[in-house]
């Protein structure tokens, strides 16, 4: 038998109060299968507590207006979800890794550190899928802060409300100069290959790959609080 216990996470959220559309999502845990119930929108964590084991279990999940939004599948498989014992084990697995979460102990990192960091969560999303949502934002900041207490959210990520699409944050800076990076390089990748079998390329593909924060910047120095929102995103295109 499990019992559940459900902690939103979000800032600002009412953390007892139901949704007026209660939700109950069936997970399967353990080769058993249980009912529970979904409370506010937010980020929550499902501590299943099995009488039988030593320890909790942490699942998470995203809610999302009374809908549970579990991790997207890859073209082969789902992906894993994202939790602070993933992130860690992440970590471990690169000298740089193990010196964060050395460094993590004696207080906020350095923001040299926390590049590094985001890095490392930025190549696990790029190798996992492609598009980047509010909630997969969500849930690497939640997992990053659980594991690394001393971190600050909003260095992570920054909700944009009303017509901004793009979040902010370290997190989703760094993803999207992974992807624009990753474009250019297979834009050369492919001129390249036409080259070699005599094939013109015709109009270069750089126009192309220069990436909507480049052009807006390109056309516009102000307001200087637009220029710093989308100056991170041109990283690329800047080098």
């Amino acid at each position: 038998m499990f019992s559940f216990f459900f902690q939103l996470q979000n800032a600002g959220l009412d953390q007892h109060r139901p949704s007026h559309q209660n939700l109950t999502q069936q997970l399967a845990i353990i080769n058993s299968s249980q009912l529970a119930q979904v409370f506010t929108p937010g980020i929550a964590q499902a501590t299943i507590q099995s009488q039988t084991a030593a320890t909790p279990q942490n699942i998470y999940y995203i809610i999302n207006g009374g809908e549970t939004e579990e991790p997207q599948t890859s073209a082969s498989q789902r992906s894993p979800l994202f939790t602070p014992n993933l992130l860690k084990t992440l970590l471990t697995k690169s000298l740089e890794g193990l010196d964060i979460l050395d460094k993590a102990k004696l207080g906020e990192l350095s923001e040299s550190r926390q590049n590094k960091l985001v890095k490392i969560i930025a190549e696990y999303h790029c190798n996992q899928k492609s598009k980047l949502t509010k909630s997969d934002l969500e849930l690497y900041t939640l997992a990053l802060t659980t594991l690394l207490p001393n971190e600050k959210e909003n260095t992570y990520f920054i909700h944009r409300g009303g017509d901004r699409k793009n979040h902010g944050g370290k997190i989703a800076n760094k993803i999207g100069n992974l992807k624009q990076a990753a474009k250019k390089d297979q834009g050369k990748e492919n001129a390249h290959a036409n080259s070699l079998n005599g094939i013109s390329g015709g109009e270069s593909e750089d126009e192309e790959d220069i990436c909507a924060e480049t052009k807006w910047l390109l056309a516009n120095c102000v307001p200087w609080t637009t220029v710093l929102d989308r100056w991170p995103a041109s990283f690329v295109d800047r080098n």
